[in-house]
C-alpha cells in the first residue's frame, strides 16, 4: 500500500515537472519554445498589446542566444574595458545600466500598447 502511494506521488510530481507551454502555443508549431520566431507570422490577428508582447518576447529570446564567434571580439572588449577603467567607469555597471534601460523601454511600450 505504501509503495503504491509513494509511486503515485512520484508520478504526479514528475508530471508537474514537464515543461508547460503557454495557452495558444502548440509543440508542433514551436518545437524549440521559447524561440518560436513568431515574427515570421502574420501578427494582424492579435491585438496591439499582444503584438507588443510577441515582439518583446522575440527580442528577449534573440538577445539570449549565444553570440557568434567574431574574430577579434575578445581583444576589442578587453581594450574597451581598459578605456572605461581608465575613465573610472565599471564596464559591468555600464552594461547593467543599458540592460535596465532596455527593460524600461519595453515596459513603456507595453503600457502604451495596452492603453493604460
Amino acid at each position: 500500500m505504501l509503495k503504491s502511494a509513494v509511486m503515485s506521488l512520484l508520478l504526479s510530481m514528475s508530471a508537474d515537472a514537464r515543461p508547460q507551454l503557454p495557452a495558444g502555443v502548440s509543440a508542433a508549431q514551436c518545437p524549440n519554445y521559447p524561440l518560436c520566431n513568431v515574427g515570421q507570422q502574420d501578427l494582424s490577428i492579435f491585438t496591439p498589446a499582444q503584438q507588443a508582447v510577441i515582439r518583446q518576447h522575440n527580442a528577449i529570446a534573440q538577445a539570449n542566444l549565444p553570440l557568434p564567434e567574431v574574430p577579434g571580439l575578445a581583444e576589442h572588449q578587453a581594450a574597451e574595458a581598459e578605456v572605461l577603467a581608465a575613465q573610472g567607469i565599471n564596464p559591468g555597471s555600464l552594461s547593467h545600466a543599458q540592460a535596465e534601460a532596455r527593460v524600461l523601454q519595453f515596459e513603456n511600450e507595453l503600457i502604451v500598447a495596452s492603453g493604460f
